[in-house]
């Protein structure tokens, strides 16, 4: 074993010929540990790679590549990526030898994958990582190279957009905490993301001329541009406006950041409200809708009340194009009198 460019390299004898590949680990001491207590499995994985012999077992292939693969990873990680394998790909994989990798397998695997009843979003997490596993075997020459088939979500269906009347809106905020009150009513009458509301700052507002400027999104700790790359200008609704003018009022912790945790520094997790949420959804009888929804709240409230507004909302959105906001909520246009001012309707809210 020795290092190279801070990677692990390994270097052994077989058939009297000197072999020296690398692991592809960098060198650290929790992989210099792991090679050392694993020594003889690498060496005979690299033997493996080595022979070319596209004839092997996949399966087998499968569980050493996840074995590499989750090294680095933390415990809990490990287990989930442990049970989309388990659950996911090695019923799969498990009679096919190595020879029987092409675009053609993929496909049939996308058509399992879409045959069973999860979510898209779950799809597309095993996917990643049955497409890993495939790479993997083509870096190691074993197939030739061929490019991958996409997971499409064909799926879709309108109807499935979820949002709640205004009524429901309403309980919600009757029954948050005040601080938190004004945190979803923020939210629900925006269509703010997650990431675009930590990153506010007071600089982002004017309430002389009721606007609020999206320009950053905290993605995993780390401020960034919002998701299409620019910036937008939206326009308040009265809950919103009321909203923001009680959180500088009440609760301006800080003079430059909007909110800030309890050591008066930035949130670093989009998620940060969410268990609040979640808990005050619950106790009114209300499941599975996730604090990122509030978006659909506004958009449909919107379009349900302001007829023609699809661009508007679009806008306020943040969708890089209108087709966006029109394919997951054209089902909520319905044919209703014109209402030339949209703030008009929610001074009562």
């Amino acid at each position: 074993m020795y290092i190279r460019n801070n990677i692990i390299y390994l270097s052994f004898s077989s058939n009297n010929r000197r072999i020296r590949k690398s692991t592809g680990l960098v060198a650290n001491e929790e992989n210099l540990l792991y090679v050392k207590q694993n020594l003889k499995k690498l060496e005979e994985k690299i033997l493996f790679k080595d022979k070319k012999d596209n004839n092997s077992s996949l399966f087998i292939y499968a569980q050493d590549f996840l074995l590499s693969q989750n090294m680095l990873n933390k415990d809990s990680t490990k287990k989930i990526v442990a049970n989309l394998f388990k659950n996911h790909i090695f019923p799969f994989i498990k009679n096919c030898k190595i020879r029987h990798i092409n675009r053609d397998f993929c496909k049939n695997f996308l058509i399992y994958l879409n045959n069973k009843n999860i979510c898209f979003k779950t799809k597309t997490h095993i996917y990643t990582h049955f497409k890993a596993l495939i790479l993997s075997v083509i870096d190691d020459e074993l197939v030739d190279n061929f490019s991958l088939p996409k997971l499409k979500n064909n799926n879709i269906e309108l109807s499935k957009i979820k949002a709640l009347p205004l009524n429901k809106v309403k309980e919600i905020l009757d029954k948050s905490p005040h601080f938190y009150k004004q945190v979803f009513a923020l939210c629900i009458f925006t269509g703010i993301r997650n990431g675009e509301l930590i990153a506010l700052k007071w600089s982002d507002v004017c309430f002389k001329s009721e606007t609020l400027i999206i320009s950053k999104n905290i993605v995993f700790g780390k401020l960034s541009s919002t998701k299409n790359k620019k910036t937008r200008i939206i326009h308040l609704l009265k809950p919103a406006l009321n909203a923001l003018k009680t959180l500088y009022k009440e609760y301006k912790f800080h003079d430059e950041w909007i909110f800030v945790t309890k050591y008066k520094k930035a949130y670093t997790r989009a998620d940060c409200f969410s268990k609040k949420w979640n808990d005050i959804l619950k106790s009114i009888g209300i499941y599975n809708f996730t604090f990122y929804q509030t978006r659909h709240i506004y958009a449909t409230l919107l379009l349900n009340k302001v007829p023609n507004s699809l661009e508007f909302i679009s806008n306020q959105l943040g969708h890089s194009k209108m087709t966006t906001t029109l394919k997951y909520y054209i089902s909520y246009l319905e044919d209703k009198e014109k209402i030339t001012k949209i703030k008009k309707y929610f001074e009562k809210i």
